[in-house]
């Protein structure tokens, strides 16, 4: 009886730490650079661009391609965040790429 409260005691509390635990992954975005991925973030999640002519990067650094500009309000889907970057899916024109995480709002703006 005594080894299995033990057992069920450990179980419960692997159990917990899991499910509290943070989470990451590795990745390797398109510019060859190691990111760390959050995967108990809340992420992928809606957002908003809450700037004009918010610059839509290839690569999370400023020196990459620019894919295009958001304008104000519009929707985009939240990836993961990495440094000062997200990672967004960009639903107007079906593009992957990143956006400074200041332009980005997790309600209507």
């Amino acid at each position: 009886m005594k080894k299995q409260l033990l057992i069920l005691s450990l179980v419960l509390g692997m159990i917990l730490t899991f499910n509290t635990a943070t989470y990451a992954k590795t990745i390797v975005n398109t510019d060859n650079q190691i990111e760390n991925v959050n995967l108990q973030s809340g992420l992928p999640a809606p957002g908003y661009i809450k700037g004009v002519n918010v610059p839509f990067k290839a690569s999370p650094n400023t020196s990459s391609a620019t894919l295009g500009v958001f304008e104000f309000g519009e929707e985009v889907v939240v990836n993961y965040f990495t440094g000062d970057w997200a990672s967004v899916y960009r639903i107007e024109t079906g593009q992957y790429g990143y956006v400074n995480r200041r332009y980005i709002s997790f309600g209507a703006v």
